[in-house]
Protein backbone atom coordinates (compact mmCIF):
# COMPACT_ATOMS: atom_id res chain seq x y z
CA UNK A 1 0.00 0.00 0.00
CA UNK A 2 1.52 3.32 -1.06
CA UNK A 3 1.15 6.57 0.79
CA UNK A 4 0.93 10.08 -0.53
CA UNK A 5 2.46 12.95 1.45
CA UNK A 6 1.13 16.40 0.89
CA UNK A 7 3.05 19.56 1.59
CA UNK A 8 1.85 23.13 1.57
CA UNK A 9 2.84 25.35 -1.34
CA UNK A 10 2.79 28.67 0.48
CA UNK A 11 3.63 30.60 -2.68
CA UNK A 12 0.41 29.39 -4.40
CA UNK A 13 -1.59 28.76 -1.25
CA UNK A 14 -2.37 25.13 -2.00
CA UNK A 15 -1.38 21.60 -1.05
CA UNK A 16 0.82 19.62 -3.44
CA UNK A 17 2.08 16.06 -3.51
CA UNK A 18 5.66 15.63 -2.22
CA UNK A 19 7.52 13.98 -5.09
CA UNK A 20 10.50 11.62 -4.73
CA UNK A 21 12.56 9.72 -7.30
CA UNK A 22 12.64 5.97 -7.82
CA UNK A 23 14.93 5.57 -4.81
CA UNK A 24 12.52 7.48 -2.60
CA UNK A 25 14.98 10.43 -2.47
CA UNK A 26 13.73 13.93 -2.24
CA UNK A 27 15.14 16.18 -4.94
CA UNK A 28 16.47 19.57 -3.73
CA UNK A 29 17.79 22.34 -5.97
CA UNK A 30 20.75 23.92 -4.10
CA UNK A 31 20.94 26.80 -6.56
CA UNK A 32 17.64 28.13 -5.34
CA UNK A 33 18.27 27.78 -1.58
CA UNK A 34 18.55 31.02 0.40
CA UNK A 35 21.99 31.85 1.93
CA UNK A 36 22.39 32.60 5.63
CA UNK A 37 22.85 36.18 6.74
CA UNK A 38 26.37 37.47 5.99
CA UNK A 39 27.29 34.68 3.57
CA UNK A 40 29.62 35.63 0.68
CA UNK A 41 27.95 36.03 -2.69
CA UNK A 42 29.62 35.16 -5.99
CA UNK A 43 29.68 38.85 -6.86
CA UNK A 44 31.53 39.63 -3.63
CA UNK A 45 34.14 36.94 -4.34
CA UNK A 46 34.67 38.30 -7.86
CA UNK A 47 35.21 41.79 -6.45
CA UNK A 48 37.75 40.46 -3.94
CA UNK A 49 39.59 38.53 -6.67
CA UNK A 50 40.02 41.75 -8.60
CA UNK A 51 41.69 43.41 -5.65
CA UNK A 52 44.29 40.66 -5.07
CA UNK A 53 47.43 41.13 -7.17
CA UNK A 54 50.02 38.49 -7.90
CA UNK A 55 53.28 38.54 -5.88
CA UNK A 56 56.24 37.52 -8.02
CA UNK A 57 58.72 36.26 -5.41
CA UNK A 58 61.24 35.37 -8.08
CA UNK A 59 61.72 39.06 -8.90
CA UNK A 60 62.95 40.01 -5.38
CA UNK A 61 66.71 40.86 -5.31
CA UNK A 62 67.95 40.64 -1.72
CA UNK A 63 71.35 42.20 -2.44
CA UNK A 64 69.76 45.44 -3.64
CA UNK A 65 66.84 45.60 -1.23
CA UNK A 66 66.64 48.64 1.04
CA UNK A 67 67.81 48.10 4.64
CA UNK A 68 65.89 49.56 7.57
CA UNK A 69 67.35 52.56 9.37
CA UNK A 70 70.28 51.57 11.60
CA UNK A 71 70.79 48.15 10.02
CA UNK A 72 74.37 46.84 9.83
CA UNK A 73 75.87 47.01 6.37
CA UNK A 74 78.97 45.24 5.07
CA UNK A 75 80.87 48.54 5.20
CA UNK A 76 79.98 49.11 8.85
CA UNK A 77 80.99 45.56 9.74
CA UNK A 78 84.37 46.05 8.04
CA UNK A 79 84.89 49.24 10.03
CA UNK A 80 84.03 47.42 13.24
CA UNK A 81 86.47 44.61 12.45
CA UNK A 82 89.23 47.15 11.82
CA UNK A 83 88.57 48.84 15.16
CA UNK A 84 88.67 45.52 17.02
CA UNK A 85 91.96 44.62 15.34
CA UNK A 86 93.43 47.97 16.35
CA UNK A 87 92.37 47.46 19.99
CA UNK A 88 93.81 43.95 19.98
CA UNK A 89 97.14 45.26 18.65
CA UNK A 90 97.35 47.98 21.30
CA UNK A 91 96.62 45.55 24.15
CA UNK A 92 99.00 42.85 22.93
CA UNK A 93 101.77 42.29 25.46
CA UNK A 94 100.67 45.07 27.82
CA UNK A 95 98.81 42.97 30.39
CA UNK A 96 101.04 41.12 32.82
CA UNK A 97 99.61 39.26 35.78
CA UNK A 98 101.94 38.03 38.51
CA UNK A 99 100.63 35.89 41.33
CA UNK A 100 103.99 35.33 43.01
CA UNK A 101 105.10 36.93 46.28
CA UNK A 102 108.34 38.93 46.05
CA UNK A 103 110.51 39.00 49.16
CA UNK A 104 113.68 40.93 49.80
CA UNK A 105 115.90 41.02 52.88
CA UNK A 106 119.10 42.51 54.18
CA UNK A 107 121.19 43.34 57.22
CA UNK A 108 120.80 46.59 59.15
CA UNK A 109 123.34 46.07 61.92
CA UNK A 110 125.85 43.21 61.80
CA UNK A 111 127.14 42.19 65.26
CA UNK A 112 128.08 45.79 66.02
CA UNK A 113 128.43 47.62 69.34
CA UNK A 114 125.90 50.42 69.70
CA UNK A 115 125.25 53.02 72.33
CA UNK A 116 122.12 54.92 73.35
CA UNK A 117 121.02 57.28 70.58
CA UNK A 118 122.70 55.42 67.71
CA UNK A 119 120.66 55.22 64.50
CA UNK A 120 121.01 52.79 61.64
CA UNK A 121 121.11 53.50 57.93
CA UNK A 122 117.72 53.71 56.23
CA UNK A 123 115.76 51.00 54.45
CA UNK A 124 113.88 51.92 51.27
CA UNK A 125 110.49 50.16 51.55
CA UNK A 126 108.79 51.91 48.62
CA UNK A 127 107.45 48.70 47.04
CA UNK A 128 106.87 46.80 50.27
CA UNK A 129 103.52 45.93 51.80
CA UNK A 130 104.90 44.47 55.01
CA UNK A 131 108.23 44.81 56.84
CA UNK A 132 109.71 42.52 59.48
CA UNK A 133 112.60 43.48 61.78
CA UNK A 134 114.40 40.70 63.64
CA UNK A 135 117.76 39.84 65.17
CA UNK A 136 119.62 39.52 68.45
CA UNK A 137 120.90 41.75 71.23
CA UNK A 138 123.61 41.10 73.79
CA UNK A 139 121.17 42.27 76.47
CA UNK A 140 117.42 41.96 76.96
CA UNK A 141 117.25 45.55 78.26
CA UNK A 142 117.80 47.03 74.83
CA UNK A 143 114.92 49.07 73.38
CA UNK A 144 114.66 49.58 69.62
CA UNK A 145 112.46 52.32 68.19
CA UNK A 146 111.37 52.44 64.55
CA UNK A 147 111.53 55.82 62.80
CA UNK A 148 110.00 56.75 59.41
CA UNK A 149 110.67 59.28 56.66
CA UNK A 150 109.28 60.12 53.25
CA UNK A 151 112.44 61.71 51.89
CA UNK A 152 115.28 59.93 53.79
CA UNK A 153 116.14 63.29 55.37
CA UNK A 154 113.52 64.36 57.92
CA UNK A 155 112.68 61.57 60.37
CA UNK A 156 109.68 60.99 62.63
CA UNK A 157 109.06 58.88 65.71
CA UNK A 158 106.49 56.07 65.61
CA UNK A 159 104.70 53.96 68.18
CA UNK A 160 106.59 50.84 67.02
CA UNK A 161 108.94 49.53 69.74
CA UNK A 162 110.93 46.31 69.63
CA UNK A 163 112.11 44.48 72.78
CA UNK A 164 114.45 41.46 72.97
CA UNK A 165 112.97 38.49 74.76
CA UNK A 166 114.42 37.21 77.98
CA UNK A 167 115.41 33.87 76.48
CA UNK A 168 118.31 34.32 74.11
CA UNK A 169 117.66 38.04 73.65
CA UNK A 170 116.15 37.52 70.17
CA UNK A 171 113.61 39.98 68.84
CA UNK A 172 111.05 40.11 66.02
CA UNK A 173 108.49 42.67 64.89
CA UNK A 174 106.28 42.77 61.76
CA UNK A 175 104.25 45.78 60.64
CA UNK A 176 102.52 47.19 57.57
CA UNK A 177 104.69 49.43 55.42
CA UNK A 178 102.98 52.82 55.16
CA UNK A 179 106.06 55.07 54.82
CA UNK A 180 108.86 54.84 52.29
CA UNK A 181 111.95 54.87 54.53
CA UNK A 182 112.53 53.15 57.88
CA UNK A 183 115.46 53.09 60.31
CA UNK A 184 116.19 51.83 63.82
CA UNK A 185 116.98 53.99 66.84
CA UNK A 186 118.81 52.16 69.65
CA UNK A 187 118.11 53.41 73.17
CA UNK A 188 120.69 51.34 75.02
CA UNK A 189 124.24 50.03 74.82
CA UNK A 190 124.63 46.51 73.44
CA UNK A 191 126.09 44.40 70.69
CA UNK A 192 123.38 44.24 68.03
CA UNK A 193 122.55 42.19 64.98
CA UNK A 194 119.44 43.45 63.18
CA UNK A 195 117.99 42.28 59.86
CA UNK A 196 114.90 43.05 57.79
CA UNK A 197 112.60 41.30 55.33
CA UNK A 198 110.09 42.95 53.02
CA UNK A 199 107.13 41.43 51.19
CA UNK A 200 106.00 43.20 48.01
Amino acid sequence: MSAIMLVRDTANNRNVVLQVNGSNELGISASSLPLPTGAALESSLSSLNGKVTACNTGAVVVSSSALPSGAASAANQSTGNSSLSAIDSKLAGTLTVSMGVVRSNGTITNNASVTAGDKTSSIDCNAAKEVAIYGNSSTDTQVIKVQVSDDDSVWYETDIYIYPNSTGNDFYKKFASCARYYRLHYEGTATMTAKYSMVN
